[in-house]
C-alpha cells in the first residue's frame, strides 16, 4: 500500500550507481507502484548498475502503456541535474 500527498507536483526516483544492488529486481517493485497509482505528474528516474538495460526496458513500456511524463537517465546524469531536469518537466 502506498501513501502519496494528494497534490505532489513530480517524482524523483534516483540512486548512485549500484555494484551490488539488481536494479531489475528493485524498478519492478517501482514499476507496480506506477501500475496501482497511474501518476500523472512528471517522473524523472535517475539509476544505474547490475540489470539496469533491462529495467530500463521495463520502464520504457510501462511509460508507454500508462502514458507517462516519465524521462528516464543513467549515471552519465549527475544526480542534481536530474533533479534540475525534474524541475524542467513541473514549470513545463
Amino acid at each position: 500500500m502506498i501513501f502519496l500527498p494528494k497534490e505532489l507536483n513530480g517524482l524523483l526516483h534516483v540512486g548512485g550507481t549500484a555494484n551490488n544492488t539488481n536494479i531489475l529486481r528493485t524498478m519492478k517493485g517501482f514499476i507496480q507502484a506506477l501500475r496501482e497509482e497511474k501518476p500523472d505528474y512528471p517522473i524523472v528516474v535517475r539509476r544505474d548498475g547490475p540489470q539496469a538495460d533491462e529495467a530500463f526496458e521495463l520502464l520504457l513500456e510501462v511509460r508507454e502503456e500508462l502514458g507517462l511524463d516519465m524521462k528516464l537517465y543513467r549515471n552519465d546524469l549527475p544526480m542534481t541535474e536530474s533533479a534540475e531536469k525534474l524541475m524542467e518537466m513541473i514549470e513545463e
